[in-house]
């Protein structure tokens, strides 16, 4: 199950959200509550979600982060899946919230430039202006280099389209196997069935952007 914990910055523009989950909140009055020491529970989920409240707050958008209450979600079908593949249903419920972009972080990804405008920012990992805003287009993950040279869902930018709605659908409905709950869990189903299926691929781009360190298992932008 999702609980959804909003930040509404002031100049509020409902054109981008940035989506964010964990199973912790990131607050410091969690962190003050709780018995163990403060070095402890200064995680990397509170340090990217304040980098990335910062991103929001300068560039206007709203920031949606989404604390998992249970160790997973549950497809209709399917049955019980990993917490990482919960991902999709945050994303599609900011979609379905009517957002012109939504931009998923890892709970160890944060964007470094504040600065940057989303355009600004996909534009620099080479997401061309016309790949931005062609009809059948829009759709950016990271890259997951070194550890394979494909997406990874770990940054993942969508502009609302038909298009991006039938893939995060695609996405969600197919048959995983057992990698509903084993690594690399929704990953897998990205790498293997949906960017080899004629009717995504096209819309389906792998920034040049990577891992900041293998040994850190962290990710950034620009």
């Amino acid at each position: 199950m999702l609980l959804p914990w909003i930040y509404l910055p002031l100049a509020i523009a409902q054109k981008v959200a940035l989506v964010m989950m964990d199973t912790r909140v990131p607050a410091l009055s969690w962190v003050l509550q709780s018995k163990e020491t403060l070095k402890h529970n200064l995680t990397a989920t509170m340090m990217t979600y304040f980098l990335n409240l910062k991103y929001a707050c300068l560039n206007g958008y709203q920031l949606i982060f989404y604390r998992l209450i249970t160790e997973g979600c549950v497809h209709p079908r399917w049955g019980w899946r990993h917490p990482s593949y919960c991902k999709l249903c945050a994303i599609a419920e900011a979609l379905a919230a009517g957002y012109e972009w939504v931009v998923y972080l890892d709970s160890d990804a944060f964007v470094r430039n504040a600065t940057l405008p989303l355009p600004q920012l996909l534009l620099s990992y080479e997401a061309t202006v016309e790949a931005q805003t062609r009809e059948l287009q829009g759709i950016f993950f990271g890259w997951d280099y070194p550890y394979t040279l494909g997406p990874n869902a770990g940054f993942t930018a969508l502009r609302n389209s038909a298009q991006t709605r039938s893939m995060l659908s695609f996405w969600w409905n197919v048959y995983a196997g057992r990698f509903s709950t084993d690594h690399s869990y929704e990953q897998h189903t990205l790498h293997w069935k949906l960017i080899h299926m004629h009717t995504f691929r096209r819309a389906l781009q792998t920034l040049a952007l990577r891992s900041m360190d293998p040994t850190c298992a962290a990710n950034f932008t620009a």
